[in-house]
């Protein structure tokens, strides 16, 4: 499961990692997830990895509030928010801010070499001269 495959990368890669379980277990609602969300990112989480579509009002409430902190959204699909933003995996190491090309759909697993990967968008290039760019 997710877990499991973010317990098995933090430890490959000498990272930390914790378990936020949601208040309610399985009958948890978008206010506790967005609360464990907030929780972990409150006692220094950098990244967040959540699975399953149940977690994506939490995901994008969160990410919306926390740009400085990289989301993972295993098994969803490409989140965004009341201004067309969307969350993606950053497989190019873009910063906040800056300008960047999205893939979407299996594009986004081909581009960023990850075929077999549960990703429906992903960072793929940054743009670094805004020349010719109408940006929204």
């Amino acid at each position: 499961g997710t877990y499991e495959g973010a317990k098995a990368y933090a430890e490959a890669h000498g990272k930390t990692y914790k378990y936020y379980q949601p208040a309610n277990g399985g009958e948890a609602t978008d206010n506790d997830r967005i609360a464990a969300m907030r929780q972990a990112i409150k006692n220094g989480a950098k990244i967040i990895v959540a699975p399953g579509f149940l977690q994506a009002t939490a995901m994008a409430t969160v990410a919306a509030e926390s740009p400085e902190v990289k989301f993972i959204f295993i098994d969803g699909w490409a989140l965004s928010d009341a201004k067309g933003n969307i969350v993606a995996i950053d497989d190019v190491g873009a910063g906040i801010g800056e300008i960047v090309l999205v893939a979407q759909g299996s594009a986004a697993r081909i581009g960023c070499g990850h075929e077999n990967a549960p990703v429906d968008a992903a960072i793929v290039g940054i743009v670094d001269n805004e020349c010719g760019l109408e940006c929204k």
